[in-house]
């Protein structure tokens, strides 16, 4: 299993439910509002679009991807643990320092910059 589309009218992804997979491809549907802990852990997305149904993601939900473009909407609550970040590589401090910013957020070398809205 490499793709995923989570079927429209789900709301939430429990905890765990897809970690430590070589997931590389996932499409969330608008009826998204929660994404749990480690629910996307250990796989292989390079890029995720989160849509702006979303309001909260767990601690380590896509830690341990290959992550380098992340699309988000504004004021997603995120892991508050530094320890244990949503996304990792230092995405969760840059969204939530600059104001929880909608947006999509390329990786440059070890740098998240946010660029054009795309919602």
């Amino acid at each position: 299993m490499s793709d995923v589309t989570i079927p429209n009218g789900i709301t939430s992804i429990e905890n765990g439910v897809f970690d430590n997979n070589p997931l590389t491809s996932l499409t969330f549907p608008d009826s998204i509002t929660s994404i749990g802990e480690y629910a996307f852990r250990l796989n292989r997305l390079t890029s995720v679009t989160i849509p702006n149904s979303v309001t909260s993601i767990g601690r380590n939900a896509f830690s341990s991807n290959q992550l380098n473009s992340i699309t988000i909407g504004a004021n997603v609550s995120l892991s508050p643990q530094s320890w244990n970040p949503s996304f990792g590589n230092g995405f969760d401090e840059v969204y939530i320092e600059g104001g929880r910013l909608a947006g999509t957020y390329t990786l440059s070398g070890n740098t998240w910059i946010r660029g054009a809205l795309t919602f």
